[in-house]
């Protein structure tokens, strides 16, 4: 049986805190799984911070992902994305000399 990977877009709302971005980075690279993307943001709660993560994966890996996050202390809620119509925008900054 074939592997079907797919493409995946999840959202977490985290603590605002120091540390949290290396921990949860950390759970990604501690179970050897690859982000595509990780964008990180305040959110209009300056307690909280927003963390878009973009990955490719199995359905397995996808599942365990979910329960990692859930499991965090530190994650307050996650949302699944991927079956969502959403519009990404992505901005690229130039310095010029």
């Amino acid at each position: 049986m074939e592997v079907q990977m797919k493409k995946r877009c999840i959202s977490a709302y985290v603590e605002n805190q120091i540390g949290v971005l290396a921990k949860i980075s950390g759970l990604f690279a501690g179970k050897n799984y690859n982000l595509d993307t990780l964008t990180v943001g305040e959110t209009e709660d300056p307690t909280m911070s927003r963390m878009t993560i973009d990955l490719t994966c199995d359905d397995l890996t996808y599942e365990q992902i979910i329960k990692q996050l859930n499991r965090s202390v530190e994650v307050i809620k996650v949302i699944d994305f991927t079956d969502m119509r959403i519009t990404k925008k992505r901005i690229t900054i130039y310095q010029g000399q």
